[in-house]
């Protein structure tokens, strides 16, 4: 289904809180492919995720994921949008960063995010067309 890709959990508390944001710290990082592997982050020890709010040619979504990756919120890596699934706590993303890159968000009710980062995992196919592969990953969660 996802051939070789390596899959790193990621989980998150929130750290802030405010109207247009919340600020995630990183708690817990594990390989989700081979468990005996100590793994580094694919992501940074901060995360904040956004409203959106239509300065960019970006639709489809309501929340995207920054990076900590500088000093400054406004200059960090925007990573992607959080696009919705059938249920409500579950979101996806690619990034791009270095080839392309699955991402799922699934948001828990005591203020934990848990992305697993599918490295190397292409999740859609051509025209931006969701593979029945990206579908059966979703309703795993």
């Amino acid at each position: 289904m996802t051939g070789s890709a390596n899959i790193v959990r990621h989980v998150y508390k929130v750290s802030k809180e405010k109207k247009q944001y919340f600020v995630y710290e990183l708690v817990e990082v594990k390989n989700l492919t081979k468990p005996h592997i100590q793994e580094q982050p694919k992501l940074t020890e901060l995360i904040r995720i956004e409203k959106f709010r239509h300065c960019s040619k970006g639709y489809g979504f309501d929340h995207y994921l920054r990076l900590r990756d500088t000093s400054n919120w406004k200059t960090c890596e925007q990573v992607t949008g959080l696009f919705k699934t059938d249920k409500s706590n579950v979101f996806y993303g690619d990034r791009r960063h270095i080839g392309r890159n699955l991402l799922i968000f699934q948001y828990s009710s005591n203020n934990t995010l848990t992305i697993d980062y599918y490295n190397g995992y292409c999740p859609y196919s051509k025209g931006g067309i969701i593979t029945p592969d990206l579908l059966q990953i979703l309703s795993k969660y």
